[in-house]
Order: structure tokens, then C-alpha cells, then sequence
């Protein structure tokens, strides 16, 4: 869906504006049921376990760490689009 997806990015460019983490915006992101349908990513720099455990149970779909493969990424996408 177009409107989804448009309004999924707009409400991502509100929470770097306000300086949410990715943590912090996956939990806004459930917490208020929106887009139920919209797998959710996180790319960040840390390893630590007890982050991407918490990632995890807020929902995260897959946790990709920087520097950033491209084939990480695009391995991450098609198992999300897969479920």
C-alpha cells in the first residue's frame, strides 16, 4: 500500500528529528499499533546482544549491523518479505 508506506518514511523522518534511537522508534511504532504490516529493520553500529534481544521482542523483523553488506541487507529484506 502506497499510503502506508509514504506515511511509514514520514513518521521515520519525525523520529530522527526528534532524536529517537531505533529502539525508542520500534517501541512508539507498536506501542501505538502503527503499521502492523510494515516489516521493521534496524541498522545500527552495536553489537550488544541485550539490544538486539530487545529489538527482537519489540518486533524487529531483522537487525542488520554497520558497516552495512549489501548482501546482509538484501538476505534481511527477503526474509522479511518471505514471513
Amino acid at each position: 500500500n502506497v499510503y502506508i508506506s509514504f506515511g511509514f518514511i514520514e513518521y521515520l523522518f519525525y523520529a530522527v528529528i526528534l532524536g529517537m534511537n531505533g529502539i525508542q522508534t520500534l517501541s512508539e511504532i507498536h506501542k501505538e499499533g502503527m503499521f502492523p504490516d510494515v516489516p521493521v529493520m534496524l541498522l545500527s553500529g552495536t553489537a550488544n546482544a541485550d539490544y538486539i534481544i530487545k529489538a527482537c521482542r519489540l518486533g524487529a523483523t531483522g537487525y542488520i549491523k554497520k558497516p552495512l553488506v549489501p548482501q546482509d541487507l538484501l538476505g534481511q529484506v527477503e526474509k522479511a518479505f518471505s514471513q
